[in-house]
């Protein structure tokens, strides 16, 4: 799963280099990267967050993790802030691979940083403004990036 982990977050920082060289947006690449990331969120990251007693604190902590990512989006460099997410949720969930029991603590930041990533991702498969052609292929790319996320969880 770590190999995984490692080219996904070097493929979404190669790519961001490259959309802020080119001035582009890259709507496949980044959808299919993101819909990759919405698998990993769901079904590998957030899982771990409600593993403990204080799960109505994780889900207080997804809430306050999803505001935040509203607040990110406001930013200029939006994918900037989204690789930074996704490369700390996946070292972070590189270091509770452990097999440690989580403390409180972690639980909550694993529910905070899960509901941030998962926001920020959904917003990359389905953006609010722009063209409808770069939406399809964003929303292409999401989908095709799900599946194969979802199968290689499961799979792996």
């Amino acid at each position: 799963m770590w190999k995984i982990l490692l080219i996904f977050c070097l493929l979404y920082w190669v790519l961001v280099g490259m959309a802020k060289k080119r001035n582009s947006t890259y709507p496949l690449s980044f959808g299919f990267l993101a819909g990759w990331a919405v698998a990993f969120f769901c079904f590998a990251f957030l899982p771990t967050a409600f593993c403990g007693d204080g799960y109505l604190f994780a889900i207080g902590a997804i809430g306050i993790g999803i505001f935040c990512g509203i607040l990110s989006e406001r930013f200029p460099f939006r994918h900037l802030w989204e690789g930074m997410g996704f490369t700390a949720a996946a070292l972070f969930f590189l270091y509770l691979q452990r097999g440690e029991s989580l403390s409180f603590w972690q639980i909550l930041f694993t529910a905070w940083l899960g509901g941030y990533g998962l926001y920020l991702a959904s917003g990359v498969i389905l953006p609010e403004q722009g063209e409808k052609r770069e939406a399809f292929f964003s929303a292409l790319g999401g989908l095709v990036g799900f599946l194969l996320g979802t199968f290689f969880r499961f799979m792996a």
